[in-house]
C-alpha cells in the first residue's frame, strides 16, 4: 500500500509541497520523477512493510526533495499529517481471469481505511486515487469523507490519466504524429466500456474510417486487459500507470503553485450526466476543481458510446456508494492488534479466496449441467439407451481415455495452469465423463437414476453446508482417504470377480461414505482459511476437478445402492416394467407416478440451480445478462408459449419424447430467466432466498402429505388470484413504489405457497377431490394448473385476442406522443443528410402531424373492411390475417433505424392504423361471440381493458428511459411486433366463433366442437347450439349497407351504434388527459410529480375498467353508460369552473386535480368500454358485419375530429375549452336515456324486437324489399 502526500513549504518563492505516496506498489520510476520535481519539498512513502529500504534508496538521489519512509498502520497518520497532496495507488494488481469486481472486493477496504486516516490527518489536502477500480473506489472515498464531515468535491480526484496517455499514444501511432503534440480527451470512467475516447475533439484534429475508429476505441478500452494478458499473471500495468499518475500529480502541483489554465481529465463528482461521478476535462486551481468543462460536442458514435457506458458506470458507482457506509476504519483498527502479515492477508487474501471459490463453483456448475444433460439424454431418449446397453465395450474405451485426462490434469501443473489449454482439457474431460455417466445410467431403471440424482443433490448440499460451517478440520484426512480409495478399488475388483450382491452392497456403502468425506475435505481445501491444508487460488481447475469427481463417484455409489440389477441388453424399451412383479393397483401406480414427478422435478431444479450459480458467480455472464434485457424478454415469451402448449395440448403433453423435449426447453428458458434476475441482486440475497425457499418447500410438501384438509378445492380461487397478482405486478412495474413492490412480493409468496400445497395434493391423489392422472407426469412436474370448472380455451382465446389486437391499437395510439420529439429530430436529421440544408420548423411540424394523423386514416380504411373480412374469413381468420399489416408496419418503423427515411415511418404508421382499424371491428365482435351469455359484457370489456393497459405501458417512464432515446425510439415504435408474433403462434390453437361457424358457414359439427372447447362438455353446449340453430332457420343472407339503411328498425339501431361510438370519442377524454399535466404543474407540483400524477390517471383508468368488467353483466350496459356520461358531464362542468377560478384563488387548483381523476373514473365505468361491444349485441348475424364496419368508421372519424378540432378550441376558449364537452355529454346522456335499448341478457333478436316497437315495424320488412343485397 502507498500514500503519496505533499506538504507546502512557505519559505520558498515557488510554492513547493510535501508529497505522500501510500503503497510501494507505485512504480519506482514515478517516485524518482516526483523526487526530481522542483515543486516538491518532501516526499513521504508509506506501506505496511518494506518501504524503509525504498525510502533510503531514493534519499540518495541528488534533488531538493527530502524523502521519508513510514511503515505500519500506527505510522499512517504521521505520514499524512499536514500534507497537501495525497496519492493512493494502493491495492493488488489485476491478474488474468480476475474481473474488476474481484479487484473491488480486494481494494475497497484498503481505500476506505486510507481515506479515513486522510480525513483525520489532512482533510484539506488534495486526494488523488489511482487504486482500481476507480469507478468504485472514488465513491467509496467520497462516502467515507462525507461520514467524517470533511468532504470537499473539489479536492477528490479519480486519476484516469492513463486512458488519456494510451489514447494519445495509439492515435499518434495510427496517424504518424508526434505523441507529445497529441491530446485526446477521454471521458466517462476508467474501465472497459465506460472509457470513452472523444477522438472528434483531438488536437490536432484527426479523422478515421468507421472501422478504424471502432478498432482504436476498442483498443483504448481494453488496453488494461492487453497488459494483464501480456504479463501472463505477473501483474497489471505499472510503468504506464506510474507515468500517467505522475503527470496528473504534476498538473495538480502546478495548479497549486499558481499556474493558470491547467486542464486534465479526472473522475470527479459531476452533474454533467446522470452519473454522480464522471470523468471530463476539468480546470484545476489552487483549491482543486475550478470548473468542469463538460462533454463538449459529441459525434453520434461517441454519444452511443456514452449511452452504452451509463448502465455499467452507474452500477460501478452504486457498488462504491452502498458498501462505503459499512467499510471503514474497522479494518485499520483491527490491524493495530495484528501483525503486518496478518493485516496484509486481511486486506488481500480473503477477497482473492472468495473470487477463487466463485470461480470453482462456476466451473463445477457447468460440469454438473453437462453431466446432467448427458444422463437425461441416455435415460429418456430410447435409441441412445439401447445403443448404450448394446455396446457396453464403449464404456471401457471412454473410461481409459478419462483416466489419461485425469492423470494429465492432476499431475502436470504447467498444463493445469496454462490458459486456455486447461479449460479445453477440462471441457473434454467433462464431456467424456458425462458420456460415461450416461452409458452407466442407461443400464439402470429411469426411476432409480432419478432417485440417485435427487439423493446425491441432497447429500452434496448437506455436506457442503457442513463443510462451510464446521470448526473441525478434515483436511488432515487427505492421506488416509487416498489409502482408502486404493483399498476401495481393490475391493471393487474383488466384487466384480465374485459377483455377490451382498459384497456389492457393502462396496457401495463404503464408496458412498469415503467420497462423502472426500467431498468435505476437498471443500475445506478450497475454502482455505484456518484449515491446515488449502489449495492455491491459482489451482481453480484442480479444485473444481476434485469436487466434481467426488460428486460423480458419490452419484455412482448411490445409484448402485438405490437400484436393482442393471438392465440386460435384451431388456424391454426403457426397462421400466417388470410384468412378473408389477401389481396393477392404484396405489402402486400412484407411487410410481409420484416418483417420476419428483425425479423430473429434481432434474429441473438442478438445472435451474446451475443457471443461477452461473449467473451469480461468473462475472462476464452476469454483466452480459444485465446489459442484454432483450434475451430475458425472449426467454419470457418462449416460456409463455411453452407453458400454453404443455398446459392446453394434451396430445403433445403425453407424447414421448416430445413432452420431455418441450419440458426441457421450458426448464432452460425458465432457468435463464431466474439466472438473469439473480444477476441483478447481491449474491448473499440470492443464496438467502434459495435457503428460505428450500425450507418453505420442504415444510409445505410435508404438510401437504400429512394434512387431512383438502386444498384442491381452492384451485379455481387460486387461478383468479393469480390473474389479479399478474395485474398487480404490472401496476408495480409502472408505479415503481417500494412499498407496493413489497406488498406484491408478500402476496406472491403467499399465493404460490398455497399453490404448492394444492399441486402436491393433486399429484398425490387419494381422497382429495381433484387429482392428476398418472399419465400426466409432465404436467404435474410443470406445476401449472388451469381452472377446472371453466376450460382454459376461453381464457386463452380472450387473452390472445385482447393482447394481440386491442393492445396494439392502444399502444400505437399512445406511443407516438412519447416519441414525437424524437421523431421531429430524426426527420430534421434525415433532411439535413439528404440535402445538406436544414428543414424548416414548419415543415418538421407538418411531417410530425402527418405521422400522427396517418394512423387514424389507416384506421378508418381498416374499420370499413372489418365487417367484410369478419364475414368472409371468419373472426379468427381475420385477426390472423390482420397481423400481416401490423407486422409490416412495425417492421417498416423498425427499418428506420438502418434506413434514413421518414417516409418509411409514415407508411409504417399507415399499415399499423389499417391493422388497428380491423382490430377495433373484429376483436370486440369475436370477444362477444365466444363468451357465454353471462360473461358477454365482461368479455367485451377486455377489449377496452387491453387498450388502456397499452396506453399505460406507453406512459411508463422505465420504457421511455430504456427505449425513448435518439438511437432506440425505433424499437419503441415497433414493439407491437411482439404481440403480433404471439397471436400468430397461439391464436391457431383457439376456436373459431361458434356463431360464425353455424350461421355463416352452416357447419353445425365445427360449431359444436368450438362450443365444447370453449365451455367444456355440458348441457349448456346443446342449449346454446339450439338457440343458434333457431336463429339460423332460415339461414341468414349477408346484408349490404344499402339494405340495412332501408330497413327501419336496423337503421334505428345503426343510428344508436354510431351515437354510442361518438359518445366515446367526443366525451373529451383525450383532451382531459393531454391537458392534465399542465393542470398538475399549475397545482405547484414538480415536473416529476406531475408526470407520475399523469401516469396515475392511466392506472385509475385500468383499475376502474376492471371494476366495469366485473359489474357490467349485473348493472347493464345502458345503465353504466348513462352513469358514466352523467358523471363526466358534471365533472367537466366542475373542472371548467375550477379552471376559471384557480387564477384568483390558488387552492381551487387542487379541485381541478380531483375532478380530472373523477372524470377518468366515470369514463372507465361506461363510455370507455361499452361502445366497443354493444354493437355486436344489437345486430343479428346478417347485419352485424356491416354495422360493425360503419360504427368503427364513425369512431375513427370522431378520433380525427377531436385530434384536429380541439387545439383551435383550446386556443380560443382557453379555460372554457371543456364547455363544448359539457354540452355534448349532456346530449349523449339524453340520447342514451331515450333511444338506447338495454342489451344485458338479451339476444340480438330480442333487441331487434325493441327496435321494431320503437320504429312501428311489427315484422321484419324493408322499404323496398326488391333491393338487392349487393
Amino acid at each position: 500500500m502507498l500514500s503519496l502526500a505533499i506538504r507546502m513549504s512557505s519559505s520558498m518563492a515557488a510554492r513547493s509541497c510535501r508529497l505522500r505516496i501510500a503503497s510501494r506498489s507505485f512504480s519506482v520510476g514515478s517516485q524518482l520523477n516526483n523526487k526530481e520535481s522542483p515543486l516538491i519539498s518532501q516526499l513521504a512513502l508509506y506501506d505496511i512493510k518494506g518501504v524503509m529500504g525504498v525510502a533510503a534508496d531514493l534519499s540518495h538521489v541528488a534533488s531538493r526533495a527530502e524523502v521519508t519512509g513510514y511503515e505500519g498502520p500506527d505510522k499512517l497518520e504521521d505520514c499524512l499529517k499536514d500534507s497537501q497532496v495525497v496519492v493512493i495507488p494502493a491495492g493488488v494488481p489485476r491478474k488474468p481471469g480476475m474481473t474488476r469486481d474481484d479487484l473491488f472486493n480486494t481494494n475497497a477496504g484498503i481505500v476506505a481505511d486510507l481515506t479515513s486516516a486522510f480525513a483525520t490527518a489532512c482533510p484539506k489536502a488534495m486526494l488523488c486515487i489511482v487504486t482500481n477500480p476507480v469507478n468504485s473506489t472514488v465513491p467509496i472515498a467520497a462516502e467515507v469523507l462525507k461520514r467524517r464531515g470533511v468532504y470537499d468535491p473539489r479536492r477528490l480526484f479519480g486519476v484516469t490519466t492513463l486512458d488519456i496517455v494510451r489514447a494519445n499514444t495509439f492515435v499518434a501511432e495510427a496517424k504518424g504524429l508526434d505523441v507529445n503534440k497529441v491530446s485526446v480527451p477521454v471521458i466517462g470512467g476508467h474501465s472497459g466500456v465506460t472509457i470513452i475516447p472523444v477522438i472528434s475533439q483531438a488536437v490536432p484534429g484527426v479523422s478515421f474510417k468507421t472501422a478504424d475508429r471502432e478498432a482504436i476505441t476498442r483498443r483504448i478500452q481494453n488496453a488494461g486487459t492487453e497488459v494483464v494478458e501480456a504479463k501472463a499473471g505477473a501483474g497489471s500495468a505499472t510503468l504506464s500507470m506510474a507515468f500517467a499518475a505522475e503527470r496528473f500529480v504534476v498538473s495538480v502541483l502546478s495548479a497549486i503553485d499558481g499556474k493558470r489554465a491547467v486542464i486534465e481529465c479526472a473522475f470527479v463528482e459531476s452533474t454533467v450526466t446522470e452519473a454522480p461521478y464522471f470523468s471530463t476535462p476539468i480546470l484545476l486551481g489552487r483549491d482543486g476543481v475550478e470548473e468542469n468543462l463538460g462533454l463538449g460536442s459529441l459525434l453520434d458514435y461517441e454519444a452511443k458510446l456514452l449511452q452504452s457506458a451509463m448502465p455499467e458506470l452507474l452500477a460501478n458507482i452504486d457498488k462504491g456508494v452502498n458498501p462505503a457506509m459499512s467499510v471503514g476504519p474497522s479494518q485499520l483498527e483491527s490491524a493495530k492488534h495484528t501483525s503486518d502479515r496478518e493485516f496484509q492477508q486481511q486486506l488481500t487474501e480473503e477477497p482473492i479466496r472468495k473470487a477463487f471459490i466463485r470461480k470453482v463453483y462456476s466451473i463445477l456448475c457447468c460440469q454438473l449441467l453437462i453431466s446432467g444433460g448427458c444422463i437425461a439424454f441416455f435415460i429418456f431418449f430410447e435409441p441412445a439407451k439401447k445403443f448404450a446397453i448394446k455396446f457396453q465395450w464403449l464404456y471401457i474405451v471412454v473410461f481409459s481415455v478419462l483416466f489419461v485426462f485425469l492423470i494429465v490434469l492432476s499431475c502436470f501443473d504447467s498444463v493445469r495452469r496454462k490458459f486456455p489449454l486447461n479449460f479445453i482439457l477440462l471441457g473434454l474431460f467433462t464431456l467424456l465423463q458425462g458420456f460415461a455417466l450416461g452409458l452407466v445410467s442407461a443400464r439402470f431403471k429411469t426411476d432409480a437414476v432419478l432417485i440417485a440424482v435427487g439423493v446425491t443433490a441432497f447429500v452434496v448440499l448437506a455436506l457442503t453446508i457442513f463443510a462451510l460451517q464446521t470448526k473441525l478440520d478434515f483436511t488432515y484426512l487427505s492421506g488416509i482417504l487416498f489409502v482408502l480409495v486404493i483399498v476401495l478399488v481393490a475391493f471393487g475388483i474383488l466384487c466384480a470377480i465374485l459377483q455377490s450382491r451382498y459384497l456389492t452392497l457393502v462396496y457401495s456403502c463404503l464408496g458412498a461414505l469415503i467420497f462423502s468425506v472426500y467431498l468435505v475435505v476437498d471443500t475445506q481445501l478450497m475454502l482455505g482459511g484456518k484449515h491446515k491444508y488449502s489449495v492455491s487460488p491459482e489451482e481453480y481447475i484442480f479444485a473444481a476437478l476434485n469436487i466434481y469427481m467426488d460428486i460423480v463417484n458419490l452419484f455412482l455409489f448411490i445409484l448402485m445402492l438405490t437400484s436393482s440389477e442393471p438392465q440386460s441388453g435384451d431388456a424391454e424399451s426403457g426397462g421400466l416394467v417388470d410384468n412378473g412383479n408389477m401389481q396393477f393397483n392404484e396405489e402402486s401406480i400412484r407411487k410410481g407416478f409420484v416418483r417420476k414427478v419428483f425425479g423430473i422435478l429434481t432434474v429441473q431444479l438442478v438445472v435451474t440451480m446451475g443457471f443461477i450459480a452461473l449467473f451469480v458467480f461468473c462475472q462476464p455472464i452476469k454483466q452480459y445478462a444485465i446489459r442484454n434485457d432483450w434475451l430475458y424478454i425472449l426467454a419470457l415469451v418462449l416460456t409463455i408459449i411453452l407453458v400454453i402448449v404443455l398446459a392446453c395440448c394434451e396430445d403433445v403433453r403425453r407424447k414421448f419424447p416430445v413432452n420431455l423435449i418441450l419440458l426441457g426447453l421450458f426448464t432452460l428458458c425458465e432457468s435463464y430467466m431466474l439466472g438473469s434476475i439473480s444477476a441483478r441482486f447481491d449474491t448473499d440475497a440470492v443464496f438467502m432466498a434459495i435457503g428460505v425457499t428450500v425450507f418453505i418447500v420442504f415444510a409445505l410438501t410435508l404438510f401437504a402429505m400429512q394434512t387431512k384438509i383438502d386444498f384442491t378445492y381452492l384451485s379455481g380461487i387460486l387461478f383468479v388470484l393469480l390473474i389479479a397478482l399478474i395485474l398487480l405486478g404490472l401496476l408495480c412495474a409502472i408505479v415503481q413504489n417500494r412499498f407496493a413492490t413489497l406488498a406484491y412480493a408478500c402476496l406472491g409468496a403467499l399465493l404460490f405457497s398455497v399453490y404448492l400445497v394444492v399441486d402436491t395434493q393433486m399429484m398425490l391423489g387419494g381422497k382429495h377431490k381433484y387429482s392428476l392422472s398418472p399419465e400426466e407426469y409432465v404436467f404435474a412436474a410443470l406445476n401449472l394448473y388451469l381452472d377446472i370448472a371453466v376450460t382454459a380455451s376461453l381464457l386463452l382465446t380472450v387473452t390472445v385476442i385482447a393482447l394481440g389486437s386491442s393492445f396494439q391499437f392502444g399502444y400505437q395510439t399512445g406511443v407516438v406522443n412519447e416519441a414525437l420529439v424524437l421523431i421531429g429530430n430524426y426527420t430534421a436529421s434525415v433532411a439535413l443528410n439528404r440535402t445538406g440544408q436544414p428543414m424548416s420548423d414548419t415543415t418538421i411540424e407538418t411531417l410530425k402531424s402527418v405521422v400522427v394523423a396517418i394512423f387514424p386514416v389507416g384506421g378508418m380504411v381498416g374499420g370499413v373492411s372489418a365487417g367484410y373480412l369478419a364475414r368472409r374469413l371468419g373472426r379468427k381468420g381475420s385477426l390472423l390475417l390482420n397481423n400481416v399489416p401490423m407486422m409490416l408496419g412495425s417492421g417498416l418503423m423498425l427499418l428506420c433505424a438502418w434506413v434514413a427515411s421518414y417516409e418509411l415511418l409514415i407508411v409504417g404508421r399507415l399499415f399499423a392504423g389499417l391493422s388497428a382499424g380491423v382490430s377495433t371491428g373484429v376483436a370486440p365482435l369475436y370477444l362477444s361471440e365466444v363468451a357465454p351469455q353471462s360473461l358477454k359484457g365482461a368479455s367485451g370489456t377486455l377489449n377496452q381493458l387491453a387498450i388502456v393497459i397499452a396506453i399505460l405501458v406507453c406512459q411508463n417512464r422505465l420504457l421511455d428511459f430504456v427505449l425513448g432515446t435518439p438511437d432506440r425510439w425505433f424499437y419503441l415504435m415497433s414493439l407491437t411486433l411482439l404481440p403480433s408474433c404471439l397471436q400468430l403462434l397461439v391464436l391457431p390453437f383457439c376456436p373459431e366463433s361458434p356463431r360464425h361457424l353455424l350461421l355463416d358457414k352452416s357447419d353445425s359439427r365445427l360449431a359444436r366442437s368450438a362450443l365444447v372447447q370453449l365451455r367444456g362438455e355440458s348441457s349448456e353446449v346443446d342449449e346454446e347450439l339450439s338457440e343458434l340453430a333457431r336463429e339460423a332457420d332460415p339461414p341468414p343472407e349477408p346484408m349490404s349497407l344499402r339494405k340495412l339503411l332501408c330497413t327501419p328498425h336496423l337503421r334505428y339501431l345503426l343510428l344508436v351504434a354510431c351515437a354510442m361510438q361518438l359518445s366515446q370519442q367526443l366525451s373529451g377524454i383525450n383532451a382531459v388527459i393531454n391537458y392534465s399535466t399542465e393542470i398538475f404543474l399549475s397545482a405547484n407540483m414538480t415536473q416529476k410529480t406531475a408526470t407520475y400524477a399523469t401516469i396515475g390517471i392511466g392506472c385509475v383508468n385500468v383499475l376502474v375498467t376492471f371494476v366495469s368488467a366485473a359489474i357490467v353483466d349485473k348493472a347493464g350496459r345502458r345503465t353504466l353508460h348513462m352513469c358514466g356520461l352523467a358523471g363526466m358531464c358534471l365533472s367537466a362542468g366542475a373542472l371548467t369552473v375550477s379552471l376559471v377560478l384557480h387564477h384568483n384563488f390558488q387552492p381551487v387548483v387542487y379541485s381541478c386535480v380531483a375532478f380530472i381523476y373523477i372524470y377518468v373514473v366515470f369514463f372507465a365505468i361506461g363510455p370507455g368500454a361499452i361502445p366497443w361491444f354493444i354493437v355486436a349485441e344489437m345486430f343479428n348475424q346478417a347485419a352485424r358485419p356491416v354495422a360493425v364496419s360503419v360504427a368503427v368508421l364513425v369512431n375513427w372519424a370522431g378520433q380525427i375530429l377531436i385530434g384536429m378540432g380541439y387545439p383551435p378550441v383550446l386556443a380560443q376558449l382557453k379555460d372554457y375549452s371543456f364547455l363544448p364537452f359539457v354540452f355534448l355529454l349532456l346530449v349523449f346522456f339524453l340520447f342514451t336515456w331515450f333511444f338506447v335499448p338495454e342489451t344485458k341478457g338479451r339476444t340480438p333478436e330480442d333487441v331487434e324486437m325493441v327496435a321494431r316497437e320503437r320504429t312501428g315495424t311489427v315484422q321484419y320488412e324493408s322499404i323496398n324489399p326488391d333491393l338487392d343485397t349487393d
